[in-house]
């Protein structure tokens, strides 16, 4: 390999119970396209067809055959770890803080809004 050139590679991640995957978040945010399964959090992270490939179900050969047909695809996968690199701002912690107490703020003035200023007071 010339130097300065990089080959082109999937991150396969077959987790059937993973709550967030930060292993295909960082993947993602490399620029490495992920092949992971239809599962909690894993469907969350992957965009299909976008930035990696989800098959339908946690099958072992559908995760092989997304991998392979990847390898062949050179300009897919090319597009695929631009449209990742691109879409890193979706993780970033600011991003997460801000939805967090934009939500929390919400929740506070409705219960607020139906509380008297007495029953406030009563709860401290």
């Amino acid at each position: 390999m010339r130097r300065g050139l990089r080959r082109l590679s999937a991150r396969p991640l077959p987790l059937i119970r993973e709550g967030l995957p930060v292993t295909a978040m960082e993947a993602l945010a490399m620029g490495v396209p992920v092949v992971t399964v239809d599962s909690r959090g894993c469907r969350d992270v992957v965009r299909d067809g976008i930035d990696g490939v989800v098959p339908g179900a946690a099958d072992a050969k559908l995760v092989a055959d997304a991998l392979r047909i990847l390898a062949a695809d050179p300009v897919r996968l090319r597009g695929m770890s631009q449209a990742a690199v691109e879409g890193r701002s979706r993780f970033d912690r600011h991003r997460y803080v801000a939805a967090e107490l934009e939500l929390y703020s919400g929740e506070c003035s409705a219960l607020n809004a139906r509380l008297t200023p007495q029953e406030v007071v009563a709860d401290d």
